[in-house]
């Protein structure tokens, strides 16, 4: 699973992540001052009334935690077209066809050409006679070049070339499921005294794709979390835009602006206060608080507004429209093989239009490698698609 919430954990999870922002804990202590300041005089004063900031704020948490419980509920649909996606297999001799979710190791599958491998696999049978197949890596290491995989040498001799020929009889034994793609090692023993050893050229790893290759056939060795690309894969967390990292700064900068001018207008007050004595109905007097302490928050509460809560709903607004924007372009759109852009966080959109530099090692990792025939001498004779 990719997705990063569940149904008993949504709420909470989501309000954590959201007061990652610094803004929006600020107007959560904002509006928690003015109701007291509001409902509770005797302790502290507000002029303001609290329901606008407090509103404004679940209206913001309410319009963020919808958009991620959409952008989530997509994952969770990615994920259970992914977990269902038919695997033709053969189980105890029987041909079957199971879910992708529902292997088991042990289990041999047929992958065809341009199919991706459902789980870790050792590669038993080819149609290649040599016993060779080609995978293509890119969804893994970025590696756009096929690489060679090839059927243990045993069982090329023992000239495997359909589910029927397969060893029915025997164990294997591996290491323990690890995060390490660049390294396998494990023992077949099969009927008639046969003993396999196998290497990372003989392994396939789930999420590459069968490549220049008819079909090949694989025993399972690792499914579900135990494969080495699930092993790889870090918890689903939340990420910051730049620009909201550059707000976070900015806020804990006119937190302190804020302080330093409430510290100044209490020590004013307190000076002005003393030369100048006035007794008014419901005055400082009746605080149950010290003077100075309920004219803290009361000063605090004044300068609220210098974070605008604003900022936040046109942030929101702004991403919701990017990621509409995105999805619905028809320039990003494939039409060969009818894919159109995904959105997958709209909290990173922003993020497009600050690349500066974009460093290759190679031109392939830019292009789809299409290589297109114009012409080519051959002893001599040049032979082109005109000719």
């Amino acid at each position: 699973t990719t997705s990063r919430y569940h149904a008993y954990n949504f709420v909470f999870v989501n309000l954590r992540e959201q007061f990652r922002r610094k803004a929006n804990f600020y107007f959560l202590v904002i509006s928690l001052l003015m109701i007291i300041g509001w409902y509770m005089p005797r302790l502290f004063q507000s002029s303001i009334n609290p329901w606008g900031t407090l509103g404004t704020l679940l209206f913001v948490l309410g319009v963020t935690m919808v958009k991620e419980g959409v952008e989530d509920k997509a994952r969770h649909r990615a994920d259970r077209r992914e977990n269902n996606s038919p695997v033709r297999a053969l189980r105890h001799g029987k041909r079957i066809v199971v879910c992708k979710q529902d292997l088991r190791v042990g289990d041999y599958v047929l992958v065809k050409n341009r199919e991706q491998f459902p789980a870790d696999l050792i590669c038993m049978a080819s149609a290649d006679l040599r016993g060779q197949c080609f995978v293509e890596t890119s969804n893994i290491d970025g590696e756009t070049n096929l690489k060679i995989r090839k059927v243990p040498q045993a069982l090329v001799d023992a000239n495997l070339h359909s589910f029927e020929t397969l060893p029915t009889d025997g164990t294997f034994e591996c290491e323990a499921p690890n995060k390490d793609i660049h390294h396998f090692s494990a023992r077949l023993q099969l009927s008639g005294d046969l003993d396999v050893p196998v290497a990372i050229s003989n392994f396939l790893l789930r999420g590459s794709v069968l490549r220049n290759t008819p079909w090949i056939m694989g025993l399972v060795v690792y499914t579900g979390e135990d494969t080495k690309i699930m092993r790889n894969r870090g918890s689903a967390r939340s990420k910051l835009s730049k620009i909201e990292r550059t707000v976070n700064r900015l806020i804990v900068i006119v937190f302190i602006t804020q302080f330093l001018l409430v510290v100044l207008s209490v020590i004013v007050n307190a000076v002005y206060s003393k030369s100048h004595q006035y007794d008014y109905v419901g005055s400082q007097a009746e605080l149950i608080l010290p003077q100075w302490l309920g004219n803290f928050f009361t000063f605090y509460i004044l300068y609220s507004n210098f974070v605008p809560i604003s900022l936040y709903v046109t942030m929101e607004m702004v991403n919701l429209l990017q990621a509409f924007f995105i999805q619905t372009d028809l320039d990003m759109y494939h039409e060969e093989e009818d894919v159109a852009a995904v959105c997958r966080n709209s909290t990173l959109c922003q993020e497009l239009g600050q690349v500066e530099y974009i460093f290759s090692d190679k031109t392939g990792t830019l292009t789809c490698n299409l290589m297109e025939f114009k012409k080519a001498s051959v002893d001599g004779v040049v032979h082109s698609l005109d000719s």
